[in-house]
């Protein structure tokens, strides 16, 4: 096991996820039945929409019962400390949480998550390897 150092929160300030999506890469359609199309340039067809469990880790920011937009995460290399992404742990859990840091080692790359709720003073206790990988978080709906 890989102890894992305890996070301190001073604030609600964390790091933000790269900026994938641009204004100019959003249209918006209205079709004749009164539906809204929304379509965003670049957007993979495997993207998925699901709701949020009621875990709290992610609270403030992410809370239980929104609707997420998640992407399939094709390149690992392209994450940045700050993404909220999705993997699923040896277990068979999925995980929605942010990276705080990215390393390598011996066994290659890895990256290191943990909840946004500052009352979790704790990183989730893996090194998250790139085949853990499966989604990348890319917005709301509200």
């Amino acid at each position: 096991d890989i102890p894992t150092p305890p996070v301190i929160i001073t604030d609600y300030e964390l790091p933000s996820p790269k900026i994938r999506i641009k204004a100019s890469d959003i249209s918006r359609r209205q079709e004749d039945n009164g539906t809204v199309t929304i379509s965003i340039k670049g957007f993979k067809r495997r993207t998925l929409v699901t709701t949020v469990e009621n875990t709290g880790s992610m609270e403030p920011h992410i809370d239980d019962g929104m609707q997420i937009i998640l992407e399939p995460i094709i390149d690992y290399i392209d994450l940045i400390v700050g993404d909220v992404i999705v993997y699923q742990t040896p277990a068979y859990y999925l995980i929605l949480h942010r990276i705080v840091a990215i390393g390598a080692d011996a066994d290659g790359w890895y990256c290191r998550t943990h909840g946004d709720n500052p009352l979790i003073t704790t990183s989730d206790p893996w090194l998250i390897r790139a085949d853990w990988l499966r989604w990348l978080y890319r917005g709301v709906i509200h």
